[in-house]
């Protein structure tokens, strides 16, 4: 029985070239996974938070220019972020509201 050590080896490469590939694979989906669930974490932050704007804007009849900035920056990270849906009409109706108070 004539053993060829080059095939030998090159047989073993290949197995620790496939154990790397499916620990790097692996390590990947975990951040892949965990990225998404920030992404949906930070969403929800977001869309709560313009929600808390239009409800505070709407009791005190106008919205001051400061929180109109905050949901400004707040719609266009959401959206930036894949977020869609409800979100927008609320901000549009955010974007409508007075500025000064009602006398």
């Amino acid at each position: 029985m004539d053993v060829d050590i080059q095939q030998i080896w090159s047989i073993i490469s290949l197995i620790l070239q496939c154990g790397v590939i499916k620990y790097v694979y692996s390590m990947y989906s975990d951040k892949k996974q965990k990225t998404s669930a920030r992404d949906e974490a930070l969403k929800c932050l977001l869309r709560t938070g313009i929600y808390g704007i239009y409800h505070k804007g709407e009791k005190d009849g106008f919205i001051r220019l400061y929180a109109l900035e905050n949901a400004t920056m707040m719609y266009n990270a959401y959206h930036a972020l894949g977020g869609n849906g409800a979100v927008t009409t609320i901000y549009e109706k955010i974007s409508k509201m007075p500025h000064e108070p009602p006398q």
